[in-house]
């Protein structure tokens, strides 16, 4: 049986009726929204093939093809959220779980408990607490360890008690693809790793400097070590991902001090690596690649955030290229870069045959309306035009939708409030 079962939150794996705002309806409150709507609008979870998800949350895939250049398939398991427990049993030596919001404190989330009024958990937590349920009836009087790790990690650092109520032995922050191996063997034996590992987390002080806070919970990235996978160490997804999501870049470098992302060197991908994992997805069917970075438009990009034309078409039209790809759209992106350079989106567009009948979709965050909050906070999210001499960040924000509206590509905007600094 399986030494290592990688699963994933269970609001990661299903369909949502293919559409994409409703990707968002795990953060709904329980009270507010029927069970029975909310089970109907999530749909089925992805197919099951001899009990493994047939596709996978991306970052689930990247841990498993780490894992398989050392151990065997039969080893490495990503499991179907039906089938977890028919792979744990004496032999299992580590549960990895990922999390994007594991106690519903996200932005989402947290909006949607002021708006509606309701201290009642989230969908995404109710989720979460009776995965671990499942998953801790499972592995009881076995010696398998059950660490979690993902973006939500950062919930469990604030309430660092939810672990004891969870059953979570540990929890990891950070990349991990280069060094998974080693970290499932330190939680295994509790061996080696002193000069790979550091027993605490990573936080922030209230004027955003790093501090770091001993924890045996917790497991990050030695302190004193390389804190994150190099190109080169990051590893090609061997099995599809959900929604065809392939990586073509890491980190950001943007530099909002609001942002864990922007302390990530950007690593670029080339087009070649990520070729080949939309075939990986092609080949199960999947024709539309989501491309996946924290800013598009930062891919290899010029002096003061300038958008590398030539290395964005090229990205662009080797994915639309590709054998089986019908479609594509990214994840993030500035509102700057159409405001300043809309021939480069009008161009963009035409690669990815953006019309009346074929939108594209991306998120841009706007984060505050002041133009003094955004010199303070985000001053890089304006270039290449800088507020004043360009005009205000209102007048960037209604260019820049207005290019991308006239290309057929339609923003969803977020907003943030509470920033420092921020009055009434």
């Amino acid at each position: 049986m399986a030494r290592f079962v990688l699963i994933s939150d269970t609001t990661l794996s299903c369909a949502y009726r293919d559409f994409p705002l409703l990707y968002f309806l795990p953060c709904a409150p329980t009270e507010i929204l029927p069970s029975a709507v909310y089970r109907y609008l999530k749909g089925s979870p992805a197919a099951a093939i001899d009990g493994r998800a047939s596709r996978a949350p991306y970052s689930i895939r990247k841990l498993e093809a780490s894992l398989l250049k050392e151990s065997s398939p039969d080893e490495v398991v990503v499991a179907h959220e039906d089938y977890i427990e028919n792979f744990i049993d004496e032999e299992t030596e580590v549960i990895g779980l990922t999390t994007m919001d594991p106690l519903g404190l996200g932005p989402l989330a947290a909006s949607y408990a002021v708006l509606f009024a309701t201290q009642n958990p989230p969908y995404v937590r109710r989720e979460f607490e009776a995965l671990t349920r499942r998953v801790n009836r499972a592995r009881a009087g076995k010696k398998a360890k059950l660490i979690v790790g993902g973006p939500g990690v950062w919930e469990l650092v604030v309430l660092p008690e939810e672990m004891n109520h969870l059953g979570i032995d540990y929890a990891f922050q950070g990349e991990a693809d280069d060094i998974v191996s080693d970290l499932f063997r330190f939680v295994t034996d509790q061996q080696g790793g002193s000069n790979e590992f550091y027993r605490g987390f990573q936080t922030s002080d209230g004027e955003s400097r790093k501090r770091w806070v001993d924890d045996d919970r917790f497991i990050s990235r030695h302190r004193f070590s390389r804190q994150f996978p190099s190109l080169e160490d990051i590893p090609e997804i061997v099995n599809p991902s959900m929604r065809g999501l392939v990586e073509v870049m890491r980190g950001c470098g943007i530099g909002c001090d609001f942002c864990e992302v922007t302390l990530r060197p950007p690593r670029y991908y080339p087009t070649e690596k990520i070729k080949r994992e939309i075939e990986v997805n092609v080949r199960a069917g999947i024709s539309h690649p989501w491309l996946h970075s924290d800013e598009i438009f930062t891919y290899q990009h010029g002096r003061n955030f300038s958008p590398n034309s030539e290395a964005l078409e090229d990205l662009f039209r080797a994915v639309m290229g590709a054998e089986g790809v019908a479609g594509m759209n990214p994840t993030h992106g500035r509102i700057s870069v159409p405001a300043a350079y809309p021939e480069l989106l009008a161009r963009l567009s035409g690669i990815v045959k953006a019309g009346p009948s074929n939108w594209v979709g991306m998120q841009v965050g706007i984060e505050t309306g002041s133009d003094r909050l955004a010199k303070i906070h985000m001053p890089n999210k304006t270039l290449p035009l800088r507020v004043g001499p360009d005009g205000s960040w209102e007048d960037i924000v209604r260019e820049g939708t207005y290019a991308m509206n006239r290309c057929y590509w339609r923003p969803a905007l977020t907003l943030q409030v509470g920033q420092m600094e921020e009055t009434p």
